[in-house]
């Protein structure tokens, strides 16, 4: 749609912004109400560099594959998408329920990370390909065996 870029951007910034109004009108009592404000600013950023990085390896007038390896592939499913989907849901409830420990948040990052790099890279390969390289490299062999086949 032509002219919608700066809408886009407005309607971007309107959605996040959005987000501390809330955090504030219903967690600003709460004792983990700043954190919970940090934790989105932190996974916010580590969102904005993945898909900055993914404009930039790929932008669309001008596709090119030599700007693209499996560690820019890797980085971007990371920070475009696990932080956000898979890691920010189990932290916010560790910061509400006051499990947040920096050891508990640890733990959550080390199983939810890889977790989330697996789910991505299963959706967007083929269901035709027999044993995708991403499914062998990320998942334990008897789960990539079954997974597969």
């Amino acid at each position: 749609m032509p002219n919608v870029g700066m809408i886009a951007i407005n309607d971007a910034f309107m959605l996040e912004s959005s987000i501390y109004l809330l955090l504030k009108k219903y967690f600003k009592q709460e004792k983990c109400y700043v954190d919970l404000m940090e934790l989105f600013h932190e996974v916010s950023f580590q969102t904005e560099l993945g898909q900055a990085c993914d404009l930039l390896t790929a932008p669309e007038e001008h596709v090119d594959l030599d700007n693209f390896s499996l560690e820019k592939y890797t980085f971007i499913v990371i920070y475009k998408t696990a932080y956000y989907s898979f890691y920010l849901p189990v932290a916010l409830a560790l910061h509400f329920t006051g499990f947040a420990t920096p050891k508990n948040l640890r733990i959550a990052e080390d199983i939810l990370i890889p977790m989330a790099s697996t789910s991505k890279c299963k959706t967007t390969t083929s269901t035709t390909s027999p044993t995708p390289p991403c499914w062998a490299r990320s998942a334990p062999t008897s789960r990539t065996t079954s997974a597969a086949g």
